[in-house]
């Protein structure tokens, strides 16, 4: 009778695998859109022997609809 075979030994167990990690959570939503600031502008008068600036205002942004 043949002497038995050794086998080689089982390889070891693989490590167990992580659960991917978390998806970050949702970024808040933009409370309201940022209307780009309007620089200020500015009108000259020419006069013969004189220039007056009038500095022209913009108008105010509208009021947000009352709920």
């Amino acid at each position: 009778m043949p002497p038995p075979v050794e086998r080689p030994a089982p390889p070891p167990a693989a490590a167990p695998v992580a659960p991917p990690p978390a998806a970050p959570p949702p970024a808040p939503p933009p409370a309201a859109p940022q209307l780009p600031q309007q620089p200020p502008v500015t009108m000259y008068l020419h006069f013969p022997f004189v220039t007056v600036p009038i500095p022209i205002t913009p108008p105010p942004p509208p009021a947000p609809p009352a709920p």
